[in-house]
């Protein structure tokens, strides 16, 4: 075989394999579009079940709260907030119950909360809400659990903190000493006014002294309304930001007695039957996700295709 026929050997070697590269991309590239096609598909079919095994039979709506109550955690109002419609609408469920295991968080969050269980037992009467305390049900958990019916808790368990703190450090001296020069331009007179590298004024501390006063009166008169007459001590003993253990809180009103679930479920409502109703981001949402800006990546790859080298 002369030069010439060497080259077109060569040259045909290298359009098959070029071809045979471009088949495996396709089918590659088909394949991804079928998976998520696939898996968008049920994640839309499951938007419309529930996915609550046991339901359709007379149950208990639980809804869990654990762990800070942030806008960005679980136990956000939005999420809270969409449960507890959920399991009020419910037919089937008997009462609302409310498993917390938190040591608090935002106050907005909370009050909104609180406000949508109240806002929903005035239009739901006759199913009631009950609050069970897990290891912690404080600050912020314990403003949402005080709109329940009835609170329980273990007798280990700890609760209260009904206060409101605010907290940072200063930095002045440190940079005295270190020989920087803190250099800041606001529009605004004390637009600066919790920047740890000045001096507190004593006007500024006064302002927020006065700003965590009435988050704490708004926290106080929630639980006052909530607990009533049930509460068996003086405000400055309830009200001063301690925490207690269940048997403590019981004696100060805050509890009304020692319970789990399944004991508030099968004692104080009659029914066996637990259903949780707490809202979660759901694997197969999970999964759409990441498939969808995979599925993306590709799609604007295959789209510039022409373009790259």
């Amino acid at each position: 075989m002369d030069m010439d026929g060497k080259d077109a050997a060569l040259v045909a070697a290298v359009r098959e394999l070029t071809g045979e590269l471009r088949r495996r991309r396709r089918r590659s590239r088909l394949a991804w579009l079928a998976l998520g096609a696939l898996l968008l598909a049920l994640a839309g079919l499951a938007q419309f079940g529930d996915g609550r095994e046991g339901a359709g039979a007379p149950h208990v709506a639980r809804i869990d709260i654990y762990g800070p109550i942030l806008p960005e955690a679980p136990a956000n109002a939005d999420w809270v907030g969409e449960a507890l419609r959920d399991a009020f609408a419910a037919p089937q469920a008997r009462a609302v119950l409310l498993h917390l295991d938190s040591p608090g968080g935002s106050p907005l969050q909370a009050q909104r909360v609180h406000a949508e269980i109240e806002r929903l037992r005035a239009a739901h009467p006759d199913k009631k809400v009950y609050a069970v305390a897990g290891d912690l049900c404080t600050s912020a958990a314990y403003y949402i659990a005080a709109a329940a019916d009835e609170i329980y808790a273990g007798e280990s368990s700890i609760v209260g903190s009904i206060g409101v703190v605010a907290g940072g450090f200063g930095f002045v001296e440190a940079l005295r000493k270190l020989g920087v020069e803190r250099r800041l331009t606001t529009a605004g007179e004390r637009k600066a006014m919790l920047d740890p590298f000045l001096p507190e004024a004593p006007a500024d501390r006064a302002h927020l002294q006065a700003l965590v006063d009435e988050l704490h009166g708004q926290f106080v008169a929630a639980v006052k309304r909530a607990r009533g007459a049930r509460l068996a001590a003086a405000d400055a003993e309830v009200f001063d930001g301690r925490f207690w253990s269940g048997r403590q809180a019981r004696a100060l009103g805050l509890v009304d007695g020692f319970d789990d679930a399944r004991g508030v479920a099968r004692d104080r409502v009659g029914v066996e039957e637990i259903v949780n109703y707490t809202r979660e981001e759901e694997l197969l949402e999970r999964l759409a996700e990441r498939v969808a800006a995979r599925l993306g990546l590709r799609l604007e790859g295959a789209l510039r295709a022409p373009l790259r080298f």
